[in-house]
């Protein structure tokens, strides 16, 4: 039962992936944040140096066009290019990469156009702490060395701002910078030890949920037979209908043990499970050739459901199931008649499960009653 068992399987992933999603779209709303704050900053700031009285000489048209306009721009590309990485068709990995990186562009303009201010070097460390929230020790890593690099070029090759003192001209300038070098070490180092933690603590959740699930899983299965049972084909059935596709078609087939009463009566129940066990290991291995899904529906009942398979295919392996299970009988289970009957139906996209799996129903007995007829006959 390999569609149910990979729900179960991928149910974890599915879960961390959905947090990682929902926080790649928070990284992508701080840029967006960030970006807002910036803007509103640069023209407060250029409100306020306009109307100075200690800055007559004030050049408005330079402000705006180097402090205003083109980090503007610049920052503007980024958080559009951070929007289209989130709402695009790449792997979410991939996402959480470059939408990281973008963020690191982001605080490298507006340290660039805000040199001067050199206490805003330690911005350089937020997009290292959003990206330990991953558990990804990789992808951190990555951005703290990406983060220092454009760091060192912002403070030591790019002179935007005129005003900004020369780093190297004397200690005495350099030494801010140093302070922030480390304190970001710092920073980074606190973020590895947390990493570490929030690794060992997505394992430990992991472990936890898969425990879980199977442990539910069990609850879905016959303990006789091994095969899921009824309730793991109500939410099989759940299942499909929240994810079907228009273009998907559905193939049911019923299946029951004739004279599986006699086999109780006169041999004893010991060799009726024997006989349910027979059912289901030949229904598993020909059900599982054609990518299909079987369930114990209850008593000698079994259905088995295709997905985007023919109606030929299905019957043609019912077939084979059936020829593979009389075969396996022993010799006192076929003394009593045992033998094997099913009923196969098909419906077109817009057919509910449940009526096809009735009409597969009442093919099942009509084939049965034929065979008596045969008999008679």
């Amino acid at each position: 039962m390999s569609a149910l068992k990979n729900f179960f399987n991928d149910n974890i992933n599915r879960d961390l992936d959905s947090l990682r999603k929902r926080w790649t779209q928070s990284i992508i709303r701080t840029g967006t944040l960030v970006f807002g704050v910036i803007t509103i900053t640069e023209v407060v700031i250029f409100f306020l140096f306009s109307y100075s009285y200690t800055l007559g000489n004030f050049n408005r048209e330079g402000y705006l066009t180097h402090f205003l306009l083109f980090p503007f721009i610049l920052n503007l590309i980024t958080v559009c290019l951070m929007h289209i990485v989130g709402k695009s068709k790449l792997k979410d990995g991939s996402k959480s990469y470059l939408c990281s990186l973008l963020f690191v562009i982001l605080i490298f303009i507006m340290n660039i156009v805000h040199s001067f201010f050199q206490g805003i070097l330690l911005t350089f460390v937020v997009p290292v702490i959003l990206t330990v929230v991953y558990g990804n020790k990789k992808l951190t890593n990555t951005i703290a060395a990406f983060s220092l690099i454009l760091e060192i070029i912002c403070e030591f090759f790019i002179t935007w701002d005129t005003s900004k003192p020369d780093p190297l001209a004397s200690a005495f300038n350099f030494a801010p910078i140093l302070v922030s070098f480390i304190i970001q070490f710092s920073i980074y180092g606190i973020c590895t030890q947390i990493l570490k933690f929030e690794i060992i603590k997505l394992k430990l959740t992991k472990d936890f949920e898969k425990e879980r699930l199977h442990l539910m899983e069990e609850a879905m299965r016959d303990s006789l037979t091994g095969i899921f049972n009824r309730k793991a084909f109500a939410q099989h059935l759940d299942d499909i209908s929240k994810n079907r596709m228009p273009e998907d078609n559905f193939v049911m087939a019923m299946i029951d043990l004739d004279n599986f009463k006699k086999i109780n009566d006169n041999l004893g129940h010991k060799e009726g499970d024997k006989a349910l066990i027979i059912a289901a290991e030949n229904i598993l291995m020909e059900t599982t050739k054609l990518h299909g899904n079987a369930f114990r529906y209850g008593g000698d009942e079994f259905v088995l459901i295709f997905r985007n398979e023919s109606y030929n295919d299905v019957f043609k392996t019912c077939l084979q199931i059936k020829k593979d299970y009389e075969k396996s009988l022993t010799r006192p289970m076929k003394d009593v008649d045992a033998s094997m009957s099913f009923g196969v139906a098909e419906g077109n996209k817009n057919t509910n499960l449940s009526d096809i799996l009735i009409l597969a129903d009442k093919n099942m007995y009509a084939y049965k009653k034929d065979r008596k007829v045969m008999r008679q006959g």
